[in-house]
């Protein structure tokens, strides 16, 4: 006997807003983030990735919800003093623009959020085939 995947049937994830769960996952995150490692973002978006109802959704989700905390709290160090730090740290690493530097530290959280939401998306599929 073949299980089917209850994902995009699941009435109790049907009604999950995309945006809550985002909103969810930013606020946790910017709750975290200041006080702990920067590498635990991963666990929201996790979260928001159990939450979501497709694979799209779930990169989308995890992705997002990493990405736009990063994007303020590096905004916020940036423009309280830290801009001198940054040039810095961006001419040792040979990029010669904060710009970049900013991009780059952006790019990271966009895409191991959408691959840790992804994986909260694969592990709850994962664990509804086998009950």
């Amino acid at each position: 006997e073949i299980k089917r995947i209850k994902s995009m049937n699941d009435e109790k994830y049907q009604s999950v807003n995309p945006f809550m769960v985002i909103l969810l996952a930013v606020i946790v995150n910017m709750v975290i983030l200041p006080f702990t490692s920067w590498w635990l973002f991963v666990f929201p978006s996790f979260a928001s990735g159990w939450l979501s109802i497709n694979r799209k959704s779930a990169t989308m989700n995890g992705g997002t919800g990493a990405m736009i905390p990063w994007i303020i709290l590096n905004m916020y160090y940036y423009f309280s003093g830290g801009s001198l730090i940054m040039e810095r740290v961006s001419h040792m690493m040979n990029l010669h623009s904060t710009g970049i530097l900013l991009s780059v530290s952006i790019l990271i959280p966009l895409i191991l959020g959408g691959l840790s939401g992804l994986s909260g998306y694969l592990y709850r599929t994962n664990m509804s085939i086998q009950k």
